[in-house]
């Protein structure tokens, strides 16, 4: 089994289902999602346009209009290996025609907030939703979710870690570990096992075409 199952990041999933190396078989549960989404962010006053609706919870144009405003801006984001802080964002840019600025790497998603509250390093930023409300930032920025603003969200197409087996594992016994891993997590011992083992809580069966969105959406050359 350790040759033929292995946990991997987004990332990860990515680059050995590209090379057709690995299959999703699960994927990891955070709050019955197995998706996340990312955001685009700049303070209130930087002059952008906002096409979130926060009480909707809905963006009111799409990529095209909203990240058109970003053209030849410079950007805030966390590091090259982030999804959500880098690269589904920029593969976003990039499918829309817009070009930015040489970015300022800040390293962390309530860093990239902190960057674009102080002003003076990037005009806008990227991050998860809803990094904003990261534990501790609005009690040292207590008007943060006013003065950081949400100028347009991507859509939930990240997924959490993927659990894979290899591209060429036998059908039969691809069926064997599924059912082996649907009966380890319906008991308390083996959620637990899974925890220490694989570090899911809950869990989903998918199949590649699940993420196929993700995968389609972004190709390495994107970012290699």
């Amino acid at each position: 089994m350790q040759q033929s199952v292995g946990v991997l990041s987004s990332l990860g999933f990515l680059l050995a289902n590209s090379q057709g190396y690995v299959e999703a078989a699960f994927a990891r549960q955070q709050s019955g999602n197995i998706f996340y989404g990312a955001q685009f962010i700049a303070r209130s006053d930087a002059g952008f346009i906002s096409y979130y609706d926060p009480i909707k919870g809905e963006n009111s144009a799409d990529a095209i209009v909203a990240l058109a405003q970003f053209k030849d801006k410079k950007p805030c984001w966390t590091d090259e290996h982030s999804p959500s802080g880098y690269i589904v964002p920029l593969g976003f840019l990039s499918d829309a025609g817009v070009q930015v600025l040489t970015p300022a790497f800040v390293t962390g998603h309530p860093t990239v907030v902190r960057a674009v509250y102080a002003g003076g390093i990037c005009d806008f930023g990227a991050t998860y939703i809803d990094a904003r409300a990261y534990p501790g930032l609005e009690d040292k920025y207590p008007d943060v979710m006013k003065k950081v603003v949400v100028i347009w969200r991507i859509p939930q197409i990240i997924p959490y870690e993927t659990l894979a087996f290899v591209h060429d594992m036998d059908e039969d016994q691809r069926r064997s570990l599924i059912r082996a891993f649907v009966d380890i997590m319906s008991t308390a011992d083996g959620k637990s096992a899974m925890q220490t083992l694989y570090g899911f809580d809950a869990m989903q069966v998918v199949q590649d075409s699940q993420l196929e969105i993700f995968v389609k959406r972004l190709s390495p050359r994107d970012w290699i």
